[in-house]
């Protein structure tokens, strides 16, 4: 049961605390130095968190250890969404300049 609730609560920490880092950046007390700009930066976050929960939950249901569970996501949700963000620019800049 232990076991159970910690997974849990490792699997949904960085989505849990996506609300708590909009309040932090929308009440000034993290600057990015972007001014009202900072809160976009929640949309990364976001889809990281998404990522990372399932990549997660994939090592849960393959019986994997806790260790490996959160080794496995985090590597999983980085380079996935890096891979991601160099597709769209490769794609950005592949488009000819007066395309919208």
């Amino acid at each position: 049961m232990r076991s159970t609730l910690t997974r849990l609560a490792l699997s949904v920490l960085p989505l849990g605390l996506t609300p708590l880092l909009g309040y932090l950046i929308a009440g000034g007390r993290l600057n990015f130095g972007g001014g009202e700009k900072d809160i976009f930066l929640l949309i990364p976050w976001i889809l990281w968190s998404s990522l990372y929960l399932g990549y997660f939950i994939r090592g849960w249901v393959l019986r994997a250890s806790i260790k490996r569970c959160l080794l496995r996501a985090v590597s999983g949700a980085t380079l996935t969404f890096g891979l991601m963000l160099l597709v769209m620019f490769i794609w950005l800049s592949a488009r000819p300049a007066g395309a919208a």
